[in-house]
């Protein structure tokens, strides 16, 4: 078993090898808060005959670090808490389906980072992978119970169904909503992107 000493020493040396040999490196480290703005695309086109899949806004709120190589090139990761909207409204004249859900991930993207022009204004292009942990979310839909239902006179529909919901993972038991709870059966909860 190694000594706190011994381990204190190692962990000196070990990172004034490193700071020496990378003397022009530098960290930045700060909060991240942003917006961003969702566009759906579904492959599945009568579903988008049957239904308007509107675009959403989304909040982003986390932690973002920059390793500063070189006046050109460094690496870029963040860890944030990000949410993403869906909503979708029926098309049809003979059924009534208004969904709104929100979709709770935490991200993690780490990028290279090329930077262009100098100090104090630049320009500078980021790439690189995204990892996504579905966490879960929520969501609210409304529904004509009857399908073959047809709105009123003036365009409602009779026997709306009101239903809030939290989104969760199937542990094996349940599935479809039971007591307001969503159930997803073998989610895809780790994404990722590029």
């Amino acid at each position: 078993m190694i000594s706190n000493r011994k381990f204190l020493t190692l962990t000196v040396v070990t990172l004034g090898l490193l700071l020496s040999n990378t003397s022009l490196a530098q960290y930045w480290i700060g909060p991240k808060v942003g917006y961003h703005y969702s566009i759906h695309d579904y492959q599945d086109f009568e579903y988008e005959d049957a239904y308007q899949i509107s675009n959403d806004h989304g909040f982003e709120a986390g932690m973002v670090v920059t390793y500063t190589a070189t006046d050109r090139y460094a690496v870029h990761g963040e860890l944030y808490f990000e949410q993403i909207g869906n909503r979708i409204r029926s098309r049809g004249d003979n059924f009534f389906v208004n969904s709104k859900s929100t979709y709770n991930f935490l991200s993690l993207p780490l990028m290279l980072r090329v930077s262009m022009g100098h100090s104090p204004v630049h320009w500078y292009v980021n790439g690189g992978p995204k990892l996504s942990l579905w966490l879960g979310g929520n969501g609210r839909l409304k529904y004509s119970d009857d399908e073959a239902a047809n709105p009123n006179s003036s365009g409602v529909f009779d026997g709306i169904e009101h239903v809030n919901y939290t989104i969760a993972f199937n542990s094996g038991e349940a599935t479809g909503v039971l007591n307001d709870t969503y159930f997803v059966d073998e989610p895809n909860r780790i994404q990722y992107a590029l």
